[in-house]
């Protein structure tokens, strides 16, 4: 805790640090933990040639309020 409370105050400024200044946990409120990115890894085999294909997709999730 002591390390993500330092992270924001060095990155985020003395009033965000001051709200999350007592919190004991990173998912105590008003600080939070959401997901940002999502991977979907498709694994197959092309019909032609029976060859591995593998596809990879990134969904990226809108963080904030």
């Amino acid at each position: 805790m002591d390390d993500f409370k330092e992270a924001v105050n060095a990155h985020c400024g003395e009033r965000w640090y001051e709200l999350i200044k007592n919190i004991n946990s990173p998912t105590e409120y008003p600080s939070g933990v959401g997901i940002s990115r999502y991977f979907l890894k498709i694994t197959g085999l092309r019909k032609q040639d029976r060859q591995l294909v593998e596809k990879l997709i990134v969904l990226e999730n809108p963080m904030g309020c």
